[in-house]
């Protein structure tokens, strides 16, 4: 009895519960448990793991196997890190099936989380679906080896490496012989050129200046261009448009509204001339757009133009390359609807990754409107669009806040939004172009904290987050603490439309584990003794 009063007067509710659980042994048993104090019932379930596989993998299994959300159409990318299902999904599989409007992607995290190597591996995706991959202007030369690989060609940019012409039509001459032959006018097509061209001159010209030309200038220029694709034979370079417009011909003067008189003419055409010769003897872009293209890829070919010989310290002469690249690369793209619309070539897919995409618009005022121009295609038929970049806080560093809002406006109407790891700052921009749920911020902003890694354990780190390195001196190859993977590397939110995300971990194939594909910080490799 002493013991027994003793447990009431220290444990009553102990007591209390105990003698009404012996009262309901006979609860009945629910699916979440005995209904009952004590009875172990939950108040939420979650959801099983679901995998998927072939008929012939589960057929033992029918018909008990269900489906899954996950999205599984295109380019298996990895598991969805909640369900575990393989997700597959890339933009022209999506489009073709109606699941977006535009086949275009915005891929964006933090340095480090494996963003260009979902591009890459996407990529060898897309040519195993027969895509042709442009790469328009690789800053870095992280795609080499992958474009290589596909049997593609690699086209160096800089100084000393290769020249671009921006006068240079590409296939569009020769495609128009086509078409004339086959009773089609080319008109349209040469339109498209001269556009690309006269917004490709236009925006060198404004890098060189950091102004704007003026509208007698403007007209000068355009009208320049279509006189000497008229009149040169061969592909003319910046100083044949130089000596057209130094000519005076009487269209040109018409324009300048020199009324007749020399002095007039010089003084409107004085400062274009300036910036042409500038741009021939080697001002701030150098000599690299005054002499014919090095090098051009075929239609029927993968192609990455590579500007790691222009360093981030001469912005100008980077952001002028990778619009050179851009006008290059759709250019070949139009020329290639238009020899397919008209039946002459069979029809050609391309997808175009544009890597730190923002950077040539935000060297002055008015670059947003020359690129939009320069990327605009007559038809987004079979064409994919990748726009990588780190931050949406990148496109800050436009000044004008009108181009600023206009260049947004390229990643507002992509049809998929990919987000990597990223700071908590971040989250009123993305919020701003695609609406995450409190989940998917947290989950975003988790990948991001590099705090999270100091706190996983030896034990927590998997055979595929670390490799064995060499000493730091370069000299002796004794393994030193493996390297631990950041834990949000490789881990992405995909958000296609208003509907919730889906996460998945992207896995490797064993071809591009040995790190020829993924390796985007070569200069640091160590050296064996």
């Amino acid at each position: 009895m002493a013991a027994k009063s003793l447990l009431e007067t220290l444990a009553p509710n102990l007591l209390r519960n105990y003698r009404r659980n012996q009262g309901q042994r006979r609860a009945a048993l629910t699916s979440r448990g005995y209904v009952r104090p004590g009875g172990g019932t939950a108040a939420v379930i979650r959801a099983p793991k679901e995998w998927r596989g072939s008929t012939r993998q589960v057929c033992g299994m029918w018909p008990f196997a269900a489906g899954s959300g996950a999205p599984l159409m295109g380019v298996p990318i990895g598991p969805d890190l909640v369900t575990g299902n393989t997700v597959a999904l890339d933009m022209i599989s999506a489009f073709t099936a109606k699941y977006i409007q535009n086949p275009s992607t915005a891929i964006f995290s933090l340095p480090g989380m494996g963003k260009s190597t979902l591009v890459k591996h996407l990529l060898l995706g897309h040519d195993a679906f027969g895509f042709f991959s442009r790469v328009l202007g690789d800053i870095k030369g992280e795609y080499d080896q992958v474009i290589e690989a596909m049997g593609g060609v690699v086209i160096p940019l800089g100084p000393g490496r290769g020249n671009i012409n921006p006068l240079d039509p590409g296939e569009a001459y020769d495609a128009a012989k086509e078409l004339r032959a086959a009773g089609v006018d080319p008109t349209a097509m040469l339109d498209d050129l001269h556009s690309r061209q006269r917004a490709l001159m236009a925006a060198l010209i404004t890098i060189t200046r950091k102004r704007l030309l003026e509208e007698v200038e403007d007209n000068i220029l355009d009208l320049g261009i279509r006189i000497l694709r008229e009149t040169f034979d061969g592909i003319p370079l910046i100083q044949d448009l130089l000596e057209v417009i130094e000519s005076a011909p009487e269209p040109l003067r018409q324009v300048a509204m020199d009324r007749g008189e020399d002095d007039r003419y010089r003084d409107a055409t004085e400062p274009l001339c300036r910036s042409l010769r500038g741009m021939i003897s080697g001002g701030v872009l150098g000599t690299m757009f005054s002499k014919h293209t090095t090098r051009r890829a075929s239609l029927r070919q993968h192609a990455s133009w590579n500007l790691a010989a222009i360093g981030d310290h001469n912005p100008e002469m980077q952001a002028a390359a990778m619009l050179a690249t851009w006008s290059a690369g759709y250019a070949d793209v139009n020329v290639a609807h238009a020899l397919a619309d008209a039946g002459i070539i069979e029809p050609i897919n391309y997808v175009l990754p544009m890597d730190e995409f923002w950077k040539p618009m935000s060297i002055g005022r008015g670059l947003v409107e020359k690129a939009d121009t320069i990327t605009r295609l007559n038809r987004n038929d079979g064409i994919g669009q990748y726009f990588v970049f780190h931050t949406l806080k990148d496109f800050e560093a436009i000044a004008d806040p009108a181009d600023r809002k206009r260049a947004m406006g390229f990643i507002g109407r992509c049809g998929i939004i990919i987000s990597g790891g990223q700071r908590e700052d971040e989250l009123e921009a993305i919020n701003k172009v695609v609406r995450l749920s409190k989940d998917e911020e947290r989950a975003i902003v988790g990948w991001g904290d590099a705090q999270k890694l100091s706190s996983r354990t030896t034990d927590e780190i998997e055979d595929d987050d670390h490799w064995e390195a060499t000493s730091g001196t370069g000299l002796s190859s004794t393994p030193v603490r493996p390297r631990r993977r950041h834990p949000g590397e490789g881990k992405f939110l995909i958000k296609v439309g208003a509907t919730p995300g889906v996460t998945v971990d992207v896995r490797l194939t064993p071809i591009e584990q040995d790190g020829k594909f993924t390796d985007t910080n070569s200069r640091w490799k160590m050296q064996e003794g």
